[in-house]
Formats: C-alpha cells, sequence, structure tokens
C-alpha cells in the first residue's frame, strides 16, 4: 500500500451541509447534500428486487451497487484512474457502533454453512439494516478499497472523486444514470466503519477475492457533494 501524505478531511458540518478539507495548511469547503432519493430506495431495497423474487442469488446480478469510481493524480499522463466499487448505504457511525458486534455475530453464525443454504438469513441481515431510515446517514455512501494501489493514491492526495453508476427503471426501456460527486475519507482496519463495511461486502459474496492481504487496506465514506443527471434521455424521447 502506497504511504503519502494525506489531504484530509477536517470538519463535516450537516448544519450548514459543508465539508472542510485541509490541504498543505489550506482550508477547502464544498457543499454537502443527500443521497438522491432514487439511488437511496433502490439500494436500501437491494434484497427486494424482482430477480430476487424469482432467484435470491439474483442479488449478485444486481448492477444498482456497482459504482465507477474516478479519482485524479494530474502527475500521471492520463490523469484520471477508473475503477469498479461496490458501494452501500451506511448506518450513522452512532448506529454502526452500537450494532458491530451483533452483526458480525450474526455473520459469524453463517460460516460453515453454503451460500445457498443461508441466502434467507442473509437477506433478512441485509434488509434488518435499513428499516429504520433515522439510523442510515443520508449524507454519505460507503465502500471498500480491495488493493490499495491507484484509487488509494489518489485519493491520499486529492479525495475529490467521481461515482458513475446507471441501473434500469421498474417497468420502462431507459436507464436511470447519476454522476455523484463526493469528497472520499479513507477509513483505515479496526474502524467500526471499516468492520461494518467490511461485513456488508462478505454477505454476498459468493467468491472471495484474492487480493493476498488478509486485509483490505481501507473503506471510504464517500460523503455527496454534487450531483448530475446522466439519464439516458433526451426531449426527443430517446429510448432503448
Amino acid at each position: 500500500m502506497v504511504e503519502l501524505k494525506s489531504t484530509s478531511v477536517r470538519f463535516i458540518d450537516r448544519e450548514r451541509r459543508m465539508i472542510d478539507l485541509i490541504r498543505n495548511k489550506v482550508i477547502m469547503s464544498y457543499p454537502l447534500n443527500a443521497v438522491p432519493d432514487d439511488l437511496y430506495q433502490a439500494l436500501a431495497d437491494l434484497a427486494d428486487t424482482a430477480p430476487i423474487k424469482e432467484d435470491k442469488l439474483g442479488m449478485l446480478q444486481a448492477r444498482i451497487d456497482k459504482a465507477v469510481m474516478s479519482s485524479l493524480d494530474l502527475e500521471n499522463p492520463f490523469p484520471i484512474n477508473a475503477s469498479i466499487k461496490r458501494i452501500r448505504l451506511t448506518l450513522t457511525d452512532e448506529a454502526i457502533e452500537d450494532k458491530i458486534d451483533d452483526l458480525e455475530g450474526q455473520f459469524l453464525a453463517l460460516q460453515g454453512r453454503s451460500f445457498e443454504n443461508t441466502t434467507d438469513e442473509r437477506v433478512e441481515l441485509y434488509r434488518g439494516l435499513h428499516l429504520d431510515d433515522s439510523k442510515l446517514d443520508l449524507f454519505r455512501l460507503g465502500a471498500l478499497e480491495m488493493y490499495g494501489s491507484a484509487s488509494y493514491a489518489n485519493i491520499m492526495k486529492d479525495p475529490r472523486v467521481s461515482l458513475c453508476l446507471s441501473w434500469p427503471l421498474p417497468n420502462e426501456a431507459t436507464q436511470r444514470g447519476l454522476q455523484i460527486n463526493c469528497i472520499a475519507e479513507i477509513v483505515p482496519p479496526g474502524d467500526p466503519f471499516y468492520k461494518y463495511m467490511r461485513l456488508l461486502l462478505a454477505l454476498f459474496g459468493v467468491r472471495y477475492l484474492d487480493t493476498g492481504k488478509t486485509e483490505y487496506p481501507c473503506a471510504y465514506k464517500l460523503w455527496v457533494s454534487e450531483i448530475k443527471d446522466k439519464s439516458l434521455a433526451d426531449t426527443e424521447g430517446f429510448v432503448f
């Protein structure tokens, strides 16, 4: 994992809807916004999408939670690095601290049995995390860093990232597309938030990714700053 002098998140002001960063003793402020309602609902309902009702393993085929994360390295001839990240809604830090030990215990109880034989329990565990909106943090998404290479190095220097994602709209022949510009806050292993994101990734992982490490390098709190509609539609009514 690359060790670099970082730009850090200095302060999250929910009342003023601002995020402050500090870089080389300079404070920079960015707006803070909520996760878009339709994305929030789609991620919360991930375990209840139509493919799962037909085949519970269909959750693995869902694409709403797969986002392309773009980060920046101005020293590179091609400065934009793109990587796939699995994004999730997150509980608040307080709720995570209260629940993480119990959640890890519930997940541990699933081990030793096949994924197929524990699918119902995994789905119920996921559903239970999203029943109480007051326990969810509306201003951020979460993701795990797998390798600690390009994305991690870029975010250490500049935490501004863009998430691009799309998903089909129910009963329509169009895709909902979003670009979400975020401030990525790095969370190290051992932190309750990191443990929570690791559990969410493993909850529906049939095949485990061999990264050659015993721990993932970090998790990201992806604070939502700017939202752009990238849906494939125009005033002429084009659909595909």
